[in-house]
């Protein structure tokens, strides 16, 4: 169920009437329904399926067990692995190494059950949290609510339960005004501001061949910009949805152009995300625990894979190679620096934050294009050179 249908608008006010009439004691059991409504509306059997993988996640989050906490987490991890990854594995397989062995896979055609990555990331949160004594076991309705809470389903925010279980099921029109302006906000970001953008980028990137230098350069820019308020439109909705129930959802955009470097950049972009994979990528690689070295190969590793966490395509992996590669280079300018001071601060911070946006936008040429070869083309034709 999409945010901007009229679908979810009809959906989204019953719920809410029956949510305001229902007991406080019981407003639990609606939205846990209405999870449930919300995404079988889109498909029957994958509702099915991550209803059963919601039930043997919380089984496993029982044991009292250490080892079975933490390799437990393969459970959600392995389904994710084989729903998302396993078509772009065997393709790439087929396409790379079959010569060599002379042997190829047959083709996979699967099904992706929608979400099933913020399904996954929320799981391995609390496994590991569990497995850390950092929450506390909720029961099982909680936890049913936690991930089937439809505000965040389809687009996140990433939740966490520490928080997210302190929830006191409060209604208030209050919360509904400010929950609806919120949402119109967000509506007004995705229908005027996002889909306006659509013509200046989308036939440029599928075909970068027939476009003169200065259209490719638009087409960057204006991706740019689609993808910031696409983005930050679902959170701005997802949130002012929650909100008219009364619940909380963190903030997960800060203006994250302003930028003056990467790592800035992504503390104000897809904050959710950011912090998730520091939290369960970064540091459990090591962080900045292993010396200086490692520190940037942890980096580095923990942004490739959130690149390919967006999506099965090499494209996604090259653009979170692309994030590494600038956040390496920018702790070892950091470090450099230090002590020495070369402008004055104003000018600086200008020429950083202009350097910043711009990486950024380089990096979405990788992220918007279908293929590999189109955004090298891209690339090499924005600066005049025929290819």
């Amino acid at each position: 169920m999409i945010f901007t249908t009229y679908t979810f608008l009809v959906f989204f006010l019953a719920l809410l009437l029956v949510y305001a009439l229902t007991p406080r004691p019981l407003r639990k059991y609606v939205m846990i329904v209405g999870g449930f409504v919300f995404y079988a509306y889109d498909s029957i059997g994958h509702f099915f399926f991550l209803l059963a993988l919601t039930c043997v996640v919380y089984v496993i989050s029982l044991s009292e067990k250490r080892p079975i906490l933490l390799y437990g987490i393969c459970v959600p991890v392995g389904f994710l692995l084989y729903y998302k990854y396993w078509k772009m594995a065997v393709s790439t397989w087929n396409s790379v190494f079959a010569g060599w062995f002379s042997a190829t896979l047959p083709a996979v055609h699967i099904a992706v059950p929608l979400a099933i990555s913020f399904f996954v990331f929320e799981f391995v949160h609390y496994l590991a949290d569990v497995y850390k004594g950092k929450t506390e076991r909720v029961s099982f309705s909680e936890f049913f609510l936690f991930i089937f809470f439809f505000p965040s389903l389809v687009a996140g925010p990433i939740k966490r339960i520490q928080s997210f279980s302190k929830e006191k099921f409060l209604f208030s029109f209050e919360h509904v005004q400010k929950g609806m302006i919120r949402m119109g906000i967000g509506l007004f970001k995705k229908i005027v501001l996002a889909d306006s953008l659509n013509p200046l980028f989308m036939p440029v990137f599928d075909d970068p061949h027939k476009y003169p230098p200065d259209a490719l350069w638009v087409a960057m820019y204006a991706y740019a910009f689609k993808i910031y308020f696409d983005f930050s439109a679902y959170s701005d909705i997802a949130i002012g949805a929650a909100q008219c129930f009364g619940f909380h959802l963190p903030e997960n955009f800060n203006w994250p152009y302003i930028s003056r470097n990467l790592v800035e950049f992504w503390r104000r972009w897809h904050i959710s995300l950011s912090t998730w994979i520091r939290d369960y990528l970064y540091i459990p690689m090591g962080g900045n625990r292993k010396g200086y070295l490692n520190m940037l190969l942890f980096i580095f590793l923990a942004m490739t894979i959130s690149g390919l966490w967006h999506g099965a395509n090499w494209t996604f992996v090259i653009w979170g190679m692309w994030h590494g590669i600038g956040q390496v280079i920018n702790k070892i300018w950091n470090k450099w620096r230090q002590e020495r001071t070369f402008v004055p601060k104003p000018l600086y911070e200008f020429l950083s934050w202009g350097l910043t946006f711009q990486f950024v936008c380089f990096g979405w040429i990788f992220f918007a294009s279908p293929t590999i070869h189109n955004s090298i083309v891209f690339f090499v034709r924005m600066w005049g050179i025929h290819a």
